[in-house]
């Protein structure tokens, strides 16, 4: 492993124990009241900016690097702060009394499906299980919220690998139905 692959997995590392340590403390907090609610949601939004921030600095520092893994992680690394910092600023609207709002918009469905494949290959691969993106050619646009879509992605992929037995498949699809677009994730575990 090169020094560059090296500090980037160290530095992906330490901001996942970081992330770990501060969702530890919030599984100590009992009886949360709206006060406390908003503060840690507030807490937790402020170390995702910074966690945001040094991950386009890694982007920005290693630009053009000769391993491509290194591309992927830091792709993945932004992928998962996305999607944590959708859901606490969720948390921030509900502790202010407000309904999340959904922001709808054109999205490359497909792209964001391969990249929820790619981001788990690495933990699928731990466990010898091939997953399958199976996207139709020129799938068109989808009116969607993107990030609640991948968060919804992240979720079901992320149990299909986890209840799936070491060697098995998972198949994650998408193809047009009609006026809509149809997407599934299909694994061999138990259920």
């Amino acid at each position: 492993m090169t020094d560059a692959k090296k500090q980037v997995a160290a530095t992906i590392e330490r901001a996942k124990a970081d992330l770990d340590l501060a969702l530890a403390d919030l599984d100590k907090i009992t009886d949360i009241d709206p006060k406390t609610f908003s503060y840690c949601a507030h807490a937790l939004n402020n170390y995702l900016m910074v966690a945001a921030a040094a991950t386009e600095l890694l982007g920005v520092s290693l630009a053009g690097h000769p391993d491509d893994q290194v591309r992927i992680w830091i792709e993945g690394l932004r992928h998962a702060i996305n999607l944590m910092t959708h859901s606490v600023r969720r948390m921030m609207n509900e502790s202010n009394g407000q309904e999340a709002e959904l922001k709808f918009e054109k999205v490359d469905s497909a792209l964001l499906i391969f990249r929820v494949c790619n981001f788990y290959q690495r933990k699928a691969e731990w466990k010898k299980i091939q997953i399958n993106c199976e996207a139709e050619p020129d799938l068109p646009l989808a009116w969607m919220d993107r990030v609640a879509f991948a968060a919804v992605m992240d979720n079901l992929l992320s149990n299909a690998l986890k209840f799936s037995e070491r060697g098995t498949s998972v198949w994650v699809r998408a193809r047009a139905e009609g006026e809509h677009l149809v997407y599934t994730i299909q694994d061999e575990g138990p259920g």
